[in-house]
């Protein structure tokens, strides 16, 4: 663990203490176990930027004022991230940056404990940059020059508090209940939604993963806009069926909606 924190993400701490909006920015501690990279062979400590990184802040998912979707993410190390090109080298992704993967060479990870930053094709890898910190800034910055400065303007200051009628919503999907029941023939999950709330809503938003949380942990929409007060009924929706097979699939309760995330709950309306 590290003793004192790495001066190379100061203006991280600056940027991040001055976001009032909640989940901006999400952090998941990391277990020590994370500190350290285990390959087919043996295990390497994790040094240097991407270390302290990981140590102070863990498990980052950036810039998620969109249903949570993060524009930059940085992950820990794991074996099952590994990609190994033509030539024969190895690389282990550690990050995204919109849709491309950034990676660490495994033997430099393995021999010392960090790496350079590469991007990775099936032919070759490309370096990107001498080590995470020079990444990470160049990746936080590329993300927040998408927003104007009156969207960034909103981020720092956070949004309006729920209305009235929006926290009766918040109230009626809290009495929702529901349950997996089983499959359609063409794949779909069938959920039975009971309705114990005073009010008709025109969607149920639930959590949906893999049980090896792997593959993606999204949401899904269930329509329960013709359940009212009282009724029962069954549901049918595609729950990523072209990617999660029905042994797989695992379903869980969405928390309570916040400001920020409103979008990403459909009780509210379908976002434009």
């Amino acid at each position: 663990m590290a003793t004192s924190k790495n001066p190379a993400f100061e203006w991280f701490r600056l940027d991040i203490q001055l976001i009032k909006s909640n989940r901006f920015h999400i952090f998941e501690s990391v277990s020590d176990r994370d500190l350290s990279y285990e390959g087919n062979r043996y295990a390497s400590i994790l040094k240097g930027s991407y270390a302290d990184f990981l140590d102070e802040f863990g498990w980052a998912k950036l810039f998620t004022d969109h249903r949570d979707s993060p524009i930059v993410t940085v992950y820990p190390l794991k074996i099952y991230r590994c990609y190994t090109c033509e030539n024969g080298k190895t690389y282990i992704g550690f990050g995204d940056r919109g849709n491309q993967h950034a990676y660490f060479d495994e033997e430099s990870i393995l021999k010392d404990g960090q790496s350079r930053v590469y991007s990775v094709t099936r032919k070759k890898a490309t370096e990107l940059y001498v080590d995470f910190a020079e990444w990470l800034l160049s990746s936080y910055n590329w993300a927040k020059s998408k927003y104007s400065s009156k969207q960034w303007g909103s981020i720092i200051d956070g949004p309006p508090p729920f209305s009235s009628h929006e926290l009766s919503i918040i109230e009626a999907r809290r009495l929702f209940q529901w349950n997996l029941i089983g499959y359609a023939d063409d794949g779909d999950a069938l959920f039975e939604i009971e309705n114990l709330s005073s009010m008709v809503l025109p969607f149920l938003t639930i959590g949906i993963t893999d049980v090896s949380q792997k593959i993606l942990i999204g949401s899904a929409w269930l329509n329960v806009s013709h359940i009212e007060p009282g009724m029962k009924m069954i549901v049918k929706k595609d729950c990523y069926k072209d990617r999660i097979p029905p042994s797989q699939l695992e379903v869980f309760s969405y928390p309570d909606p916040i400001p920020e995330k409103k979008d990403a709950y459909w009780e509210f309306g379908q976002p434009s």
